[in-house]
């Protein structure tokens, strides 16, 4: 493996749901809730209010939406345009880049991606996924040229005016909270430098009026908050993933490989708080791997890099660390894939467009007992799905692509109670999605 492909609602329900924004978008609740008095309960969106263009959709089909002139990422990319050393727009896609979903609004988000020697821009992207007629927007401005830095940081990595510097990222970006999280700089804009510092970007603070978007860059923070240090000690973070316990209002993060030892650390996303574990394995290698969190289920689940393991987490037990689990149908070495959590079908889906052929989707089936609970002792069993007949075949923009990571990710709920898979491989008309079967997959 190169080292560049790893370096390289907490809300009381007192009979109310959260109140819910958007114009020209189909509103849902978060998927969980807390409870007052503790627990939690899931929500779905009303009966039949999907899009029509989803509705209309076969089953297990891929297919383009924002792709018409003016809907697409390139056509709100800022202008003139952010180019500092040759690198322009389209690095946000095809540098070790992710993304994240906000599942109450369903929108696909995409701040600060470019990172080490490539993009500089730390603007944020949205696609309004659930809309009827979707289309990508550009939430803010970027810091200009004038403020970028390149020289190395001496903690968290910012420009000249507070801002965080964008990052590859990987499959590290999350949303919980009405922020953006970035649990870490891996590959901060800069020569070749990281470093173990936890940002958020507030989303809510930019409302739900296109009228107002982008917001216009000043000389100040902006939507950025940086929180601090992670304090692990070491570099070994460079690369690894993230997974959304949005129960426990955590994001847990892990290093890229560190032996039969590793530090692994969570975000609080109602505080920013950071506490940092350690956890042991069989030679562990999650750099620019997946994780998940089985919300229904209590656990995390991570790829490994080395071997068709699977490491799990019993989140009510995080401090336990994780613990290897084989996996039976022939799936490893991971790196490049995105990973999300459908839990109607109790299965994991990855995705990596250069990697599988044909826009087939790898399955992973997660045991369970006869109680609905994880089975600890059962076997995790990969499987192919193939997509409907008729539909298109993703592909991405340019050669150069450093593959798919969050950029692959899911709309738990489109309205009507089934789920949509988003992938983005290229800033012009190479944004997918693919209808999962209310009965699952």
């Amino acid at each position: 493996m190169k080292r560049r492909e790893f370096l390289g609602v907490s809300a009381g329900l007192a009979g109310t749901l959260l109140p819910v924004l958007r114009a020209n978008a189909r509103p849902c609740p978060p998927p969980t809730l807390s409870v007052a008095g503790g627990g939690s309960t899931t929500t779905t969106c009303p009966s039949g209010s999907a899009p029509a263009w989803f509705e209309a959709l076969p089953d297990r089909a891929w297919t383009k939406i924002a792709s018409a002139s003016g809907r697409r990422l390139v056509d709100v990319g800022p202008q003139p345009p952010l180019t500092i050393e040759g690198r322009t727009l389209d690095s946000i896609i095809t540098s070790w880049t992710g993304a994240c979903v906000d599942q109450t609004r369903g929108e696909l988000l995409m701040a600060a991606n470019g990172g080490h020697a490539a993009y500089a821009g730390n603007e944020c992207y949205i696609l309004r996924i659930r809309s009827d007629t979707p289309r990508w927007h550009r939430l803010n401005d970027p810091t200009p040229a004038s403020h970028v830095i390149i020289e190395p940081a001496s903690g968290p990595a910012q420009y000249a005016d507070g801002r965080m510097r964008s990052v590859h990222n990987w499959n590290r970006m999350q949303f919980h909270n009405g922020k953006v999280w970035h649990p870490s700089q891996d590959a901060y804009y800069s020569p070749t430098h990281s470093v173990a510092a936890v940002w958020s970007f507030n989303r809510d603070s930019l409302g739900d009026d296109a009228a107002g978007w982008p917001a216009p860059w000043r000389d100040d923070k902006g939507p950025w908050t940086s929180h601090g240090l992670v304090g692990i000690g070491s570099a070994s973070f460079i690369g690894g993933p993230s997974a959304l316990d949005r129960v426990g209002n955590k994001i847990w993060s892990f290093p890229e490989a560190n032996g039969g030892s590793f530090p692994y650390w969570s975000v609080d996303t109602r505080t920013g708080a950071i506490q940092t574990f350690t956890g042991t394995g069989p030679n562990p290698h999650f750099g620019g791997q997946w994780a998940i969190v089985a919300h229904d289920l209590r656990i995390l689940v991570v790829s490994d890099q080395n071997s068709s393991n699977v490491f799990v987490m019993d989140l009510t037990n995080p401090q336990a660390g994780v613990t290897a689990r084989p996996t039976s149908g022939g799936q490893s070495g991971l790196t490049w894939f995105g990973g999300v959590y459908h839990e109607r079908s109790k299965a994991i889906l990855t995705y990596e467009v250069t990697k599988l052929g044909g826009g087939n989707i790898r399955k992973l089936k997660i045991p369970t007992r006869s109680d609905g609970k994880y089975d600890p002792a059962g076997s995790f069993e990969w499987s192919t799905i193939s997509p409907a007949g008729g539909g298109v075949v993703p592909t991405v923009e340019r050669q150069d692509y450093a593959g798919t990571y969050s950029k692959f990710n899911i709309v738990e709920d489109m309205g009507n109670g089934q789920s949509c898979l988003v992938l983005v491989t290229g800033i012009a008309d190479f944004t997918y999605v693919y209808k999962v079967p209310s009965f699952g997959v």
